[in-house]
């Protein structure tokens, strides 16, 4: 018997799993706790015969996800710190490794490890509210759970150099212009329209959309090997010594302020 999600709700209907992240007073931030119900319930989709494919999206209509969770994270020493890196790779990993389409369904933001969350799923469809981008380089660190990867192979280099360097937050018309996302609705037809999509992905032969997949699929960004360990090491050593933790504390405090 699995065990009962906090953070994480799933509904199954006509071969799509809905897969949200049920934390909307934090943004969908993602804790420890979080991570591990996604590596579960993403597994869980991914072995049932009767889901075709999987939709990964946030409750409300703020955020997908604003990204790690800083109140936690914030607070890690060093070996708890380096655990939750690799767990947050892992994640992403297990999402990215999935034999089913995935699909990513963003209003608000998707910041950060949400971002990254979007980008380890194969197509990503938002709202025209939504605001993506990587802020770690203005936190003294690095996206640490395969966004450094994944975002060149959609964007380009040279434009995910400039995502990536100066942590600029990007509109939906940019992000779908740049490639980031491969369709943009209104607020008001969002829901609708993503729902009839991923119903029409799981109307499609499962046998030749997995074999499309698995061709198309390239060398895995793996949550174990070299390059996890290097990642999960940076990330470490930018949090330990680049001023992380005085940087969290200002954005948990004008979080605050903001309510």
């Amino acid at each position: 018997m699995p065990n009962e999600s906090v953070h994480v709700d799933v509904e199954r209907s006509e071969g799509v799993a809905t897969v949200c992240i049920n934390r909307p007073r934090i943004l969908n931030a993602m804790n420890s706790q979080t991570l591990r119900e996604l590596i579960q319930t993403t597994r869980e989709q991914d072995e049932d015969p009767s889901v075709r494919a999987i939709l990964f999206t946030g409750a409300g209509e703020r955020a997908f996800s604003a990204g790690a969770d800083l109140n936690e994270t914030g607070t890690l020493e060093a070996e708890s710190l380096r655990r939750f890196v690799l767990l947050d790779f892992r994640c992403k990993a297990v999402i990215a490794g999935c034999r089913k389409p995935t699909v990513a369904a963003i209003q608000g933001y998707a910041l950060g490890g949400g971002l990254e969350l979007a980008l380890a799923c194969d197509i990503r469809v938002a709202s025209t509210q939504a605001v993506f981008g990587f802020a770690e380089v203005e936190l003294g660190t690095v996206p640490g759970s395969g966004g450094v990867q994944r975002l060149p192979a959609v964007v380009g280099r040279g434009i995910a150099c400039d995502i990536l360097f100066t942590g600029r937050r990007i509109d939906a018309q940019e992000a779908w212009r740049i490639g980031l996302v491969n369709y943009l609705y209104t607020p008001e037809e969002f829901a609708s329209r993503t729902k009839n999509y991923v119903r029409e992905l799981a109307s499609r032969n499962p046998v030749a959309v997995q074999g499309i997949k698995a061709a198309l699929q390239r060398e895995m960004v793996s949550a174990q090997g070299i390059e996890a360990g290097y990642h999960g090491l940076l990330a470490l050593a930018c949090r330990v010594g680049g001023g992380y933790r005085k940087q969290v504390d200002k954005v948990l405090k004008k979080n605050g302020e903001e309510g």
